[in-house]
């Protein structure tokens, strides 16, 4: 295999999606570089054009998300089209289905479940950290919510109880990303509390 095989057939997957998605919206190619050009970064019609064909076999990452934009879709789908094929090869002579080849890119799971789990579980990057941390987040407001709208004291007080029980986990979450030497997404001013020194999690209560 030549160095330049791969990123070949990576490019010759996305210019097809790239083709398809065109078509599909009934766009021309001068109309997808004009709306390349719109977002800052031209890809002229001529270049399309021999991207679609095959005569310019790859494309650069930045490319490829202005073409995501440009076509509405995002930049996964146009690397991994989950759905249209059954294999992708997101490494050099690595095949996958494509959904396992998504989750991979997004960090959501690893490329090879039995040999790469470790790897993944590490969560290096902090993806998977920053994701459970919206997720929190997301329930402690939900649990927000529903007790503004609480018919009765009791339910109200055990919606809060249950939002209180979100801070622990978020805690944990924020201890780990500082870990990383991440920057920590902000929080509401009712929670900005568990980043002070003195916060002591209450494991008890974790949810």
């Amino acid at each position: 295999m030549t160095q330049t095989a791969w990123p070949n057939r990576i490019g010759q997957s996305v210019a097809t999606e790239v083709r398809r998605h065109r078509q599909s919206q009934g766009m021309s190619a001068q109309q997808l570089a004009d709306r390349c050009a719109a977002l800052g970064f031209p890809i002229g019609r001529s270049v399309l054009a021999n991207f679609e064909s095959g005569r310019r076999p790859a494309l650069s990452v930045p490319e490829l998300l202005v073409l995501a934009k440009a076509l509405g879709v995002p930049p996964g789908a146009l690397l991994f089209p989950v759905g249209r094929v059954d294999q992708v090869e997101p490494l050099p002579d690595r095949t996958a289905a494509p959904w396992d080849a998504l989750q991979w890119f997004t960090g959501e799971q690893p490329l090879d479940r039995s040999a790469d789990y470790e790897e993944w579980r590490e969560d290096r990057a902090g993806l998977d950290t920053y994701r459970w941390h919206a997720r929190y987040l997301d329930e402690w407001h939900a649990d927000q919510d529903a007790a503004a709208r609480a018919n009765t004291e009791h339910a109200r007080a055990a919606l809060l109880r249950q939002a209180a029980g979100r801070e622990t986990p978020l805690w944990d979450a924020r201890r780990r990303l500082r870990g990383l030497g991440l920057k920590l997404p902000e929080l509401p001013a009712e929670l900005r509390h568990i980043d002070d020194t003195d916060y002591r999690p209450d494991w008890g209560n974790l949810r």
